[in-house]
């Protein structure tokens, strides 16, 4: 079998093609082990020290990890 001089150029160029759409599809399909959601939890910020902070439990107001501040949460 012979092959032609365009030949030898399309073979190469449907060769990187072919494996950059496999790797698009792969990399679109699949699915991280944990997914992180940013909108769990409620964000605080700290009236005393303004340390901004977020808690999955859902308290209405928490205690500042740094200055042990209570504060209520300004967005869920």
């Amino acid at each position: 079998m012979m092959f032609t001089l365009s030949g030898y150029f399309l073979l190469p160029v449907l060769l990187s093609l072919g494996m950059v759409i496999a790797l698009w599809l792969y990399y679109t399909n699949r699915r991280p082990e944990v997914e992180k959601h940013p909108g769990e939890g409620k964000i605080y910020r700290c009236e005393h020290c303004g340390l901004v902070y977020a808690e999955r439990r859902m308290y209405p107001v928490l205690e500042c990890p740094r200055c042990r501040h209570p504060n209520p949460a300004i967005r869920r």
